[in-house]
């Protein structure tokens, strides 16, 4: 993922395998996303993907930013100021 463009199918299927449902556990880590889309820091590769989708008015990517910052357990307070 690069400037404008959204996030690839495979990102997103990775980022959503962060979920947690009701009788399922994620079949993904977040050291999996982070290292996928070259981050080491879990509250701020959130910010950059919300960011991202806010520029491109996406929002399924601003969803699964949203899951990458409940998955690193990352602060809400810097995704305010984004709004």
């Amino acid at each position: 993922m690069g400037g404008d463009q959204a996030i690839t199918p495979d990102e997103q299927d990775l980022v959503l395998g962060l979920v947690v449902a009701p009788g399922q556990g994620p079949t993904r880590v977040l050291d999996e996303v982070l290292t996928r889309f070259g981050e080491c820091d879990g509250a701020a590769l959130p910010l950059r993907l919300l960011r991202h989708a806010k520029e491109r008015q996406d929002a399924d990517d601003v969803e699964r930013a949203l899951i990458v910052k409940a998955a690193a357990d990352a602060s809400g307070e810097e995704f305010l100021d984004q709004a």
